[in-house]
């Protein structure tokens, strides 16, 4: 009995320093709303997933990760209203955030409807860089290009903007689930 009344208090402990992550992710779901505003795009975002409490450490990984991945699915996912038009898909394009819990981990997953990811502009921007050699980049299969947008100071984008371009984003993901 001892056992179980202490395994009560350690659980009972542990739900007093959690805090809920909707919040988090609602607000994320707002400002990349704003920002495709700001850049000229229509964006529905959804948020999907019941209330999970987290504790403070993973809530901070959590909204670093959102932050940098709702931005990077606005502004290098989500075509402009035209292009979308132009390519038969609705003006409006849409990313739903789930977050989920399993077993003893919390799963977030971000998916847009944008015109996914450009291996090629990876492949040549790695090559440019000197991340990979002309030969290497072209013989890299699109599982090793797509890791490279998680390396420091990687961007797809010759120029920065204000909103990407820094290398400065997935990076920071990547950072903050491996020190979880």
């Amino acid at each position: 009995r001892l056992r179980r009344a202490w395994d009560s208090l350690i659980g009972e402990l542990a739900a007093l320093e959690a805090v809920p992550l909707m919040p988090t992710a609602r607000h994320h779901a707002a400002s990349a709303k704003e920002l495709a505003a700001e850049l000229g795009k229509e964006v529905d975002v959804v948020v999907e997933g019941p209330e999970l409490r987290v504790g403070i450490e993973v809530l901070d990984t959590v909204h670093t990760s959102l932050l940098h991945i709702l931005r990077n699915a606005v502004d290098h996912g989500i075509e402009a209203p035209d292009a979308r038009a132009a390519a038969g898909k609705p003006r409006r394009g849409s990313i739903t955030v789930r977050l989920r819990s399993e077993a003893d981990a919390i799963k977030v997953s971000v998916q847009d409807d944008g015109g996914g990811v450009d291996v090629d502009t990876i492949r040549r921007r790695a090559e440019k860089l000197g991340l990979l050699s002309p030969e290497d980049a072209l013989a890299a299969p699109d599982a090793t290009l797509l890791d490279l947008t998680f390396a420091a100071g990687f961007s797809s984008r010759d120029t920065a903007s204000t909103v990407s371009g820094r290398g400065i984003g997935l990076d920071a993901v990547r950072a903050g689930i491996e020190r979880l």
